[in-house]
């Protein structure tokens, strides 16, 4: 009922309903019916566990995982002003101008993996089509290029900073896949997602 009622373009009632589904339907972390809203009317895919997410600095068409922090005002640009063109001017691919039909540039269909943590006040620019599983991006960066699983990337433009672990570990993780387990399991073996050694270790041995 209240994903149908979401159709109606009113910012009142679409903020009435919002509110209502992040008290009363498990909030941003776990609604489903928030996810199916975002799918349907936004064009954007969100996994469980996700939060901070907002609508404006996603475009249609992007995917994002389970389990990621979004902080607030992640702006994410899927597409340039044309460069080669006599002119960058809009009137030459943005139909809003009135000079022509449709757009002919290629918009970038954003991915962001599971575990990911996107700090606050960050920019993500149209080269960028893929954000690996438990990668970290510090506040206010400038994201220029693909995001390697499990590195840590800040500054403008964004550069590789570490990884949260060794080469091995992230393989591992990358196998166990975590993120995908029930979540009845995950809130009864909290105590294994402390320590990386001891969770892969058990993991293995289940």
């Amino acid at each position: 009922m209240l994903v149908s009622l979401y159709r109606f373009k009113n910012k009142f009632t679409r903020k009435l309903i919002y509110r209502y589904l992040v008290k009363y339907d498990g909030g941003e972390m776990w609604s489903k019916k928030l996810r199916q809203i975002y799918k349907k009317y936004y064009n954007i895919e969100i996994g469980i566990g996700t939060y901070g997410y907002n609508f404006g600095g996603f475009p249609a068409g992007t995917q994002i995982g389970k389990y990621c922090s979004l902080a607030s005002y992640i702006t994410v640009i899927n597409v340039n002003h044309t460069m080669t063109t006599i002119t960058t001017h809009p009137y030459l691919f943005n139909p809003v101008v009135g000079f022509i039909k449709s757009d002919f540039r290629t918009k970038t269909k954003l991915s962001i993996g599971n575990d990911v943590w996107i700090g606050q006040n960050t920019i993500i620019l149209p080269k960028v089509s893929k954000i690996g599983n438990g990668a970290i991006i510090g506040a206010g960066s400038v994201v220029t290029k693909n995001v390697e699983p499990y590195s840590i990337v800040a500054g403008n433009p964004a550069n590789l900073i570490g990884y949260r672990f060794d080469r091995e570990t992230i393989m591992k993780l990358e196998e166990i896949k975590w993120w995908d387990f029930e979540l009845d399991y995950i809130k009864n073996n909290l105590n294994k997602f402390y320590d990386v050694s001891t969770f892969i270790a058990e993991i293995k041995n289940e």
